[in-house]
């Protein structure tokens, strides 16, 4: 598919990730590419075979692992810096939401 709008999803929780997967994609002109852990994440952005996405939209409380240690890896690649960055949380932890704010993401809770 050669989208319009492509979009790297990062959600642990897979009824959650399939729910989101499915209300981004209704627009045709939007592509969704669905990871369950960082590692996928990482590894999908550093893929020279696969285009960079346009958009990232994560779960930062991830198990086993720290979604802020991603955003903040992914803003210090030179590379992949400008990518936009959502993080979306239902935690209400301010300084959660001024470190994400400061490595350059958005935290929308």
């Amino acid at each position: 598919m050669n989208a319009a709008l492509r979009i790297l999803l990062l959600e642990p929780d897979p009824g959650d990730l399939l729910l989101m997967q499915e209300a981004l994609a209704r627009h045709p002109a939007v592509e969704v590419a669905p990871f369950h852990k960082a590692a996928g994440v990482l590894n999908a952005l550093h893929d020279p075979g696969t285009a960079l996405p346009h958009l990232i939209v994560m779960e930062p409380h991830l198990p086993q692992e720290s979604g802020i240690d991603l955003i903040r890896t992914i803003k210090n690649d030179p590379r992949l810096k400008t990518i936009p960055v959502i993080a979306m949380s239902t935690v209400d932890d301010v300084e959660e939401v001024a470190l994400s704010y400061s490595l350059g993401s958005v935290l929308m809770s």
